[in-house]
Order: C-alpha cells, then sequence, then structure tokens
C-alpha cells in the first residue's frame, strides 16, 4: 500500500529525530519506524473506508426524503450511491472492515466529521452527475469512486496571481471541494499534509483493483515485505554506518562544516549516501532521484541542487555508477 517514497520519507522521520536526539540506536528507531508504519496503514485504511461511511448517510438521507410530508422540487435521488456495487464489495468485505474498525480512526468515532463530508459532496458535479444519470454495472459504480477521490484530493489549487487556472466554476468547486476535505482530515491524521499524496495514490490503486467477484483487493493494499524490508534496511545502513558516511561527505565538503548543513539536509544526504555506498542493489540514479523529490518537499527551495551536488561527488568518488 505505501510506496518507496512512502517508506523513504518515514525513514527520514526517524533519522532526522536520531540528530535531534543523538540516539543512533538501530533497534529504537526501527520499533518507532514500525509504529508510523502501522498508523500510516491505519489511517489509509480508514479513508479508504469512506464510502462505507458515506453510504450510511445517504441511506438516512433517502429514507427523509421518503418520509418527508413536503417534497422538495428536483430533490437529488440517491439510489445509485446508495446500490453502488463498489462500495458493497468494500462493506462485505470482512478482512477489509476488521483492519478498518481496529483502530480509534473507524468513521464511528467520528460522525460529525463523516456528515460533513457528505453534505460537502452531494453539493458536488461529479456526484450529483453520478446520481443523474444511468449506471451501466460495476465499471461505472468502480469509476466513480476513483473519480470522485480524484476530484477531492487532486484538484490543482487556483493561483489567480500567476495565471495557473481559470476562475470558471469547475477550478473553484474543485478548489473548495479539496480544501474542505483536507481541513477535516486534518483534524483526525495531523501529518496529513504531509501524506496525503502518496495516500491518494495508494488508494486510486486499491480501489482500481477492486472486482465484483473477487474480494481479494487487500492484497493490492496490502504493504509490500519488500518495501518494509526496504525502509529498514535504509534506516539500518544510515544508523550503523554513519561514521563512514560522515566521512565521505566530509570528504566531498571539504572546506564546508558538516554541522552548518540543516538537519533535514543532513538526514536527506545521509540515507542517500547509505544507499549509494552501501545498498548496491538499487541504481544509484533511482536513489539520487528518490532524495531530490524528498528535498522538494522537506526543505528549503536551494536544498534539492546543493543535495544534487554533493551526491553526483560522493557517488564519483565512491567509483560508482548510474
Amino acid at each position: 500500500m505505501l510506496n518507496r517514497r512512502l517508506h523513504r520519507m518515514l525513514v527520514l522521520h526517524r533519522v532526522y529525530a536520531s540528530f535531534q536526539t543523538e540516539n543512533f540506536d538501530y533497534a529504537f528507531q526501527s520499533r518507532q519506524l514500525d509504529e508510523e508504519i502501522l498508523r500510516l496503514e491505519s489511517s489509509f485504511y480508514t479513508i479508504a473506508a469512506l464510502p462505507v461511511a458515506l453510504k450510511y448517510y445517504a441511506e438516512v438521507d433517502a429514507v427523509n426524503q421518503l418520509n418527508r410530508h413536503v417534497k422538495v422540487e428536483n430533490e437529488l435521488p440517491l439510489s445509485n450511491f446508495i446500490e453502488n456495487k463498489a462500495i458493497e464489495v468494500l462493506e462485505k468485505h470482512e478482512a477489509f472492515m476488521f483492519r478498518v474498525t481496529k483502530n480509534k480512526y473507524g468513521w464511528s468515532y467520528y460522525p460529525d466529521i463523516a456528515k460533513s463530508i457528505y453534505d460537502k459532496l452531494k453539493q458536488s458535479e461529479v456526484f450529483i452527475n453520478y446520481c443523474n444519470t444511468p449506471r451501466r454495472g460495476f465499471g461505472d459504480d468502480k469509476q466513480f469512486l476513483i473519480h470522485l477521490f480524484t476530484e477531492i484530493k487532486n484538484a490543482p489549487p487556483i493561483n489567480m496571481e500567476d495565471g495557473d487556472a481559470s476562475p470558471d466554476k469547475e477550478w473553484i468547486e474543485n478548489n473548495t471541494l479539496r480544501n474542505f476535505y483536507d481541513d477535516l482530515l486534518e483534524e483526525l491524521f495531523p501529518n496529513w499534509y504531509e501524506i496525503k499524496v502518496p495516500v491518494n495514490v495508494s488508494l486510486i490503486k486499491a480501489y482500481q483493483a477492486l472486482k465484483e467477484a473477487d474480494g481479494d483487493f487487500l492484497s493490492v493494499m496490502k504493504d509490500d515485505d519488500d518495501e518494509i524490508s526496504l525502509s529498514n534496511r535504509i534506516l539500518e545502513a544510515t544508523l550503523s554506518n554513519r561514521a563512514e558516511i560522515e566521512s565521505a561527505l566530509v570528504k566531498t565538503l571539504q572546506n564546508w562544516d558538516i554541522e552548518r548543513v540543516s538537519v533535514v539536509d543532513r538526514s536527506l544526504l545521509f540515507m542517500a549516501c547509505a544507499e549509494i555506498l552501501f545498498m548496491p542493489d538499487i541504481p544509484a540514479r533511482v536513489t539520487i532521484n528518490e532524495y531530490l523529490e524528498l528535498a522538494k518537499n522537506y526543505s528549503s527551495p536551494d536544498s534539492k541542487n546543493f543535495i544534487n551536488g554533493v551526491l553526483d561527488k560522493v557517488l564519483k568518488e565512491s567509483g560508482g555508477s548510474v
């Protein structure tokens, strides 16, 4: 479920903490890493189950529509959403629902947040169009979930000054919907803005794997053992070879004091060097590209070029190749 970049991000947390606290004990930091992976997995399953919670409020809404003495003109039909077969697969998958309900972030603990999301989504064009369009089968139902969460999470921001987007209705609606959703999820997951992009990619991948007659989509949502092993290997290589890595960096930096490098940049450099110097099974260019991407998200605007220059020199000095 968690891609390699997200695993590296979690390792970065532990390496950063190691430098901050001067606790470089691998066993301790490894336990902390495993706990972070479990917390993130828990967050993912909760978000993946959001359509099930939304369906409950749609059912309540539909009953209220039937019982209303005064009918509302052009009231939105909800049968398409309530009868969505892709949501039904999630709802009836016992192993999936067990993973969702076993943690404190299950939607039953936060009904107000789920209801707020439902009320907001009910006003969105993607939801309205789906409810008003005849369904053609399971494929349409699954595509709606993919479309819905893509709209929620990936709608580009509006930047009128830079001219990045036109102020038409679709842009404004998507941006408002995304911000509303993000703000609510931040109440549940304090690091939501940090993890939302990789979690979204994993979520869409999981929904794409849904099959009407096959409930084994958990295999797609489950963390690959190789990925978990990779994160622990990077952590161990970084902490266990700290002296050798520092020596390589000092040699590369020459007159630049390693202690003057920010803790974030130092953490990124140590991790990248651990892969380049002690994990030859990973192509060096893949390693460098991954850490440049992490630098874009976690460090200053100038750090990317700085880190790229240092890693290129480390690679050259080590005699390695891309």
